[in-house]
């Protein structure tokens, strides 16, 4: 069973020092720091990537879904959130998720279908690693 690392974009970029700073001066920014930094950490232990954003802040004329430099990222439609999605995955696909949040309610719900969760702060550490 091959692990999928799902995470709560928006969540981790605005917990975060670094990205935190980039999305404070242009949206784009971090979300283009973050997907730099994944696909580093790709590239080092070979799991499947999806980041899930809120679709209310997709750029204009994006696609939902996209990959980028080996991540998949995802934007929710316009009338539901990114948690929505992320829940979502995890009643499909359980065991095999990791899921990237500090969110306590995503926390406990992802937890509840067999899915281990990692804090946005925990995740960012071994990310920069």
């Amino acid at each position: 069973m091959s692990l999928h690392i799902v995470i709560d974009g928006y969540n981790l970029i605005r917990q975060s020092r670094q990205f935190s700073a980039l999305d404070r001066q242009d949206l784009q920014s971090g979300r283009k720091a973050l997907v730099d930094a994944l696909a580093a950490y790709k590239k080092i232990k070979g799991y499947a990537i999806t980041v899930v954003f809120d679709g209310a802040e997709a750029p204009l004329g994006m696609a939902r879904r996209d990959l980028l430099k080996g991540i998949k990222l995802c934007y929710s439609g316009p009338r539901e959130l990114a948690d929505t999605v992320i829940k979502r995955l995890a009643a499909r696909e359980g065991q095999k998720l990791l899921v990237v949040t500090s969110d306590n309610d995503i926390m406990r719900f992802v937890q509840s279908k067999g899915a281990a969760v990692i804090g946005a702060a925990e995740f960012e550490e071994r990310l920069m690693m």
